[in-house]
This record gives structure tokens, sequence and C-alpha cells, in this order.
């Protein structure tokens, strides 16, 4: 039962590598982070031309049966290969297998030769002349192309072609797994005789394509649309592509077809503050920085932009990546996008809180007053979760918050106790504070602007007063005072007394003629009004 069990289990993992289009790729636990050919070991890894299980072995020699068989794949030949299996060369090559394919071709092709025996010795350590000579016969390269003696020419020739660059081995040296992943991840980026394309473009083995913009950056892109530096491409896989990242893909007439992986290591941030090409981000809960690099090409919103002029085209919560060489000597790239783009979420705005539907009746459970204006929820923004008295970075849509971006300001939340002479005894958090009123400030009650000067005569025991601060310089930067009796009292205004009804018969003994109207008084005490200027609650 359990053989059967454990079948069962290899047979959908063979299924769904067969028919996700997705390149399986697992690092190697004998490779450090920082190995100078860890990057071109993934690359090959990757595309499935240099596969070894669990361990890659870096130090040791790799075998002519190894260059063959790499050799095969890296030219995209594997169906030619297989043709050719059946076809044994050598008496030491086992015919009707996977190393006899290999080899045939190989040695057809003439990248390999067999030994001075006849034999092709399959096990035996491929040597330095016999990998360059291999490498630059692939880019298109023959004897009558090298002057001078084998192998020297072909050394010299690998070395023009930037191949062997930094490599020190004599002819007849053995090659290590790790220098043989750096000539062949070189040989990718080479460009064959008379071709302006890199190996891997000619030999159509991948496209690598850098990804913009994509549906969740831009409106205009359908779900399984990316807009990449070779123009809109559909994808077809199973694989999530991500903007600001560089991939290798099978293209077939504007669809990718298969993924690889990425082609390169790309950096992620996201933009807080902006000063000239000076970009500042959060990481690690620590503010940092970084120059935008003049030699990268950039992309804004999916559009090319001028380095020169870049600073005009950056803000704060704009995704930045940068995307950088294959040795990461570099940034290539830098692909920006709005976090949260226009056309999907609407414009930033920075609201402070005034309001909500627990403290002013007329709005509903999705609307919040703030002071810009009332404002709908998204579904997915809780309306418990927004602070009064706090002001974020929000987007807005026609009439809606469709997305918070950050909070700017942080509100402390105090209930006023008593007030003396423009000071106020507050309560939080069970302990009484004194807090003074300050002029600079700005001053909102029951969600409209007030003035500093008629703030003491709004003020009143049990109110709830809110101290906006801003999260940096904890400065307070507004108040915002709401009534819980709001219903019993109104709301604050100003208003000239012209008449009551010892001026006038027409009013009743608890009415008054004010600018804005006539009004009942709540209770005899009001009546003792002074004419010519009063402040009521109304």
């Amino acid at each position: 039962m359990k053989t059967k069990k454990v079948l069962v289990f290899l047979i959908m993992i063979c299924f769904f590598v067969l028919n996700t289009n997705i390149a399986v790729f697992a690092a190697y636990k004998d490779i450090s982070a920082n190995a100078n050919f860890k990057a071109d070991v993934e690359r090959l890894n990757k595309l499935g031309i240099l596969v070894y299980r669990d361990y890659f072995r870096p130090n040791q020699p790799v075998t002519r049966l190894e260059v063959a068989e790499a050799l095969v794949k890296i030219a995209g030949a594997q169906d030619q290969a297989a043709y050719q299996k059946k076809y044994a060369l050598f008496s030491d090559i086992k015919p009707n297998t996977e190393s006899c394919g290999y080899v045939t071709w190989a040695v057809k092709k003439k990248y390999l030769m067999p030994m001075a025996d006849g034999n092709f010795h399959p096990n035996d350590a491929a040597t330095y002349s016999q990998v360059v000579t291999a490498l630059v016969r692939m880019l298109g390269y023959s004897d009558s192309d090298v002057s001078g003696v084998w192998p020297q020419n072909y050394i010299d020739k690998a070395r023009e072609l930037g191949i062997t660059k930094d490599l020190k081995f004599s002819a007849s040296d053995r090659v290590f797994r790790w220098a043989f992943a750096k000539m062949l991840s070189r040989l990718l980026d080479a460009q064959p005789k008379g071709s302006n394309l890199k190996f891997y473009e000619a030999t159509g083995l991948y496209s690598s394509v850098l990804v913009v913009q994509t549906s969740k950056t831009s409106g205009k892109l359908s779900s399984n649309e990316v807009l990449t530096d070779a123009g809109v491409l559909i994808n077809t896989t199973k694989t999530s592509l991500d903007s600001g990242k560089r991939y290798m893909v099978k293209v077939d007439s504007g669809k990718i077809t298969k993924v690889f992986g990425e082609d390169t290591e790309s950096y992620q941030f996201v933009i807080t503050k902006v000063s000239g090409k000076t970009v500042y981000f959060s990481e690690g809960g620590k503010t940092k920085s970084t120059n935008l690099p003049a030699s990268a090409v950039y992309y804004v919103s999916g559009v090319k932009q001028n380095y020169d002029t870049i600073e005009n085209a950056i803000k704060p919560n704009q995704k930045v990546s940068f995307v950088y060489s294959l040795d990461k000597s570099k940034v290539e790239y830098v692909v920006i996008n709005d976090l949260y783009p226009q056309d999907i979420y609407g414009n930033y705005d920075e609201v402070l809180i005034l309001a909500n539907y627990k403290t002013l009746s007329s709005l509903t459970e999705n609307q919040i007053q703030t002071d810009k204006g009332i404002y709908y929820l998204a579904s997915g923004i809780k309306p418990d979760g927004i602070e009064i008295g706090a002001k974020y970075g929000v987007y807005i849509k026609d009439d809606t918050i469709t997305k918070i971006a950050q909070k700017i300001w942080v509100a402390e939340k105090y209930t006023v106790k008593n007030i003396d002479s423009g000071i106020i005894e507050a309560e939080r958090d069970g302990k009484t504070v004194e807090i003074s009123l300050l002029s600079k400030p700005v001053y909102y009650y029951q969600g409209t602007k007030q003035s500093y000067d008629t703030i003491s005569n709004i003020l009143k025991e049990d109110q709830t007063i809110y101290l906006s601060k801003d999260r940096e310089t904890d400065k307070v930067m507004a108040y915002v005072i709401i009534d819980p009796q709001g219903t019993k009292y109104g709301t604050y205004t100003e208003v000239i007394v012209l008449q009551d009804a010892l001026l006038n018969s027409a009013l009743e003994n608890n009415q008054v003629l004010t600018d804005k109207g006539i009004y009942y008084l709540a209770d005899t005490k009001s009546k003792n009004l002074r004419l010519a200027q009063n402040m009521l609650f109304i």
C-alpha cells in the first residue's frame, strides 16, 4: 500500500512539471551566496543545461561526456541528439543511450574530437583546450578564422570573445565545473560570427525580457498581459510575472510559452521621500537613501525616461526596481511604477480624518468625513481601522477612497475633564494630563474648521479631543474636537443677536432673532443673551 502511494505521488509531480511550463530550479547546497560563479550556475540550472542533484561540486573536473551534453542543451539540439543516439561512433559509447546521442551530435558538429586511440573516453576530464575549442566553434568560427597553432589560436580567440575572461588555465589543465559554468554562461551572451544577436537569441534558446508593467500596475493590461521592453506579450504559462524583473522566456508569436526563471537579480523598494535624484525608503524599520544611477535605462509607468529629467517623474509611493547585470557589478535597468496606479486607484491625496459614522449620525458605516470632504470607503477598508485625528495618504477615485497608503500623522485621544484659563485637564488611559492649546495648529470642531480665537468658547467638559501629531517630529499639527453630546447641543456657530421678545412682540419669550435666522432657546438661562454678538450651539 505504501509503495502505491509513493508511486501516485511521483506521477502527480511529473504531471505537474510537464503541464505547467515552469522550469524547476533548486539551489545547490554547496555554493555559497558570495561565490563569483553562483549566478552563472543558477542561470544554467534554470535553463536545464547544467543540472545536478542537491550538490554542484564546483571543484570537480567536468568530463568529456558532460561537455557534450551541455553543448547539445545550450544549442537547443535535444531532438537532433535523440535522433542520433542510435549511431554509435565509438566503441566506448553504448548505442541507443542519451549519452550516445550527445556525443554523436557534438562530434559530427566537430565541436569535440575523438582521442588519439580513436575512442571518445567519455569519463575522462575535459581539458581547457578541448572546452575552449568547442565553445569557439559553437559561435561559428573554424580553423580558417583563427590564425596560429592549435590550441593557442583557439585559446586566444576565446579570450577575445570574452568567454575566458579572468580564467587562468593552461591548455592541458582540467576544467572544473565552476569554470565550465562561467564559460557556458559567457557563451550565452557572446555574439556568433557575423551576427548582432547574442548566442541565446540567435539560437532561439530563450528571450530575455524586462517586464515593465503588469495588470497590477496598469489598468490597460489584461490579467494575462505584460508590457515588456519588447512590447506587450501574452503570458500563457501559470507562472506569475512581476514588473521590474527580467526573465528568461520562450516567446512564440507574441505569446510567452515557457518561463525559465529570472535572468538577473533585482532589488525593490518603495519611495517614501524624494530629493532631486536621491530617493528615500524604509527597510527593516530604518530610513535609507540611494542615488539613482546615471548609467541605467529608466522606465516610468511603462514609458522610457531620460535620466536628466527623472526627478520630475518620481514621487512617494512609487515602487522602484533596480535590475542588475548578471555579475551584479551595475544596475542596468530601473523600473518605476506607482504602487497604486492612477487609472486603477485614482489620485493620491493626504486627508485628516474628522468623523466617522459613530461620531456623525449623517454618515453611513462606509463613509468618513475628512478635511477634504466626505468619502466612501472601498470594500476591504475597515472604517473602525481608520483613526479620527490621524492624517493618511490615500488614493481617491471619484467619491471613494480606494486605498490607504500610509499614516502621516498619528492621533492621541483625550477626554476633557476641566478647562481653566486655556489649560485643559484631560484624561487618557486612566491618567490625567495637562494640555496647552497652541495657536499654530489647525482646529476642527464637529467636522468644521475653527479659529484659535474662538476655540475657548467651544471647549467643554466630557468632549473628546484628538491631538494630531507628525510622526517624524512629534509636533502637534491639528486639534480635532468631538462633542459626545452633539445630538443634544447641535453644532456650534457664531450669531449676532438682533432682537428678543422684549424688542419684538412677534417673538415668543424663548425666541431670538439673529443674523442667521430665528431660533428657540433651549432653557431659561439662555434668555440672558446680550444683543449684538453671541456664540450658540444650534
